[in-house]
């Protein structure tokens, strides 16, 4: 997470060689006071203006963002005139007030709102599919948020599920990934575009991992039969 702020500040902004009129808005960008603030969830605009930004000046006592739908931000001559043709847009966000800042859960509202459940009919029988609740994965550390799961590129046969998760927490942090019903049988250490680099651990059929601060690690996971 990026603090809108320089470096001298608190921040992450560096005070010489950057430019603050425009910060980069991805997931979700916060507003928070002594106790109080708001969270903007963000799935379609990668821009927004802090205060009263300039190129040469970040502006941080204006509690105010302004995010930017299109625009030509440097000119006449630069950038996609008259949005390459295009005459209708649509823009999503979603708004939560809070009172502590919580990094954790403004990122999980964010991608509540920005992948939305979807709802459908399962049947079967126990112990399977119990009919009360079920869960095919469960993380045990709060802070380590499940980004994905899926087949792994390479094929379910081959590869089998890809597994990523992002550590919110500024610190480093062990968690437990388990499945259900069934075992981790092998777990391998992989990069993002799924290429293995190593074993992962394994412990009682469960991955027992640690992951740096702020961490994403993507893992490839074959289950017992």
């Amino acid at each position: 997470m990026i603090r809108a702020r320089l470096l001298s500040d608190g921040g992450h902004y560096s005070g010489d060689h950057a430019r603050y009129d425009w910060q980069t808005l991805n997931h979700f960008a916060d507003i928070s006071g002594e106790g109080v603030g708001v969270t903007l969830a963000n799935a379609d605009c990668p821009f927004m203006k802090v205060g009263k930004s300039t190129i040469t000046s970040l502006d941080t006592s204006c509690p105010q963002i302004r995010v930017l739908a299109g625009g030509l931000i440097d000119g006449p001559n630069l950038g996609i005139h008259n949005q390459g043709g295009d005459d209708h847009f649509l823009q999503w966000f979603a708004l939560k007030t809070h009172d502590v800042y919580d990094q954790t859960e403004a990122m999980r509202f964010a991608l509540a709102h920005q992948k939305p459940m979807v709802v459908g009919q399962v049947t079967g029988k126990e112990p399977f599919y119990p009919n009360v609740s079920y869960g095919l994965l469960r993380v045990s550390d709060p802070n380590v948020l499940l980004w994905s799961l899926k087949p792994a590129e390479d094929g379910i046969e081959h590869a089998g599920i890809a597994l990523r998760v992002r550590n919110m927490s500024g610190k480093k942090a062990r968690f437990v990934a388990s499945m259900k019903p069934g075992s981790i049988l092998h777990a391998m250490r992989a990069t993002h575009i799924e290429t293995p680099t190593g074993p992962a651990h394994i412990v009682s059929g469960n991955l027992d991992e640690t992951t740096a601060a702020n961490a994403m690690e993507t893992y490839l996971l074959t289950l017992a039969q």
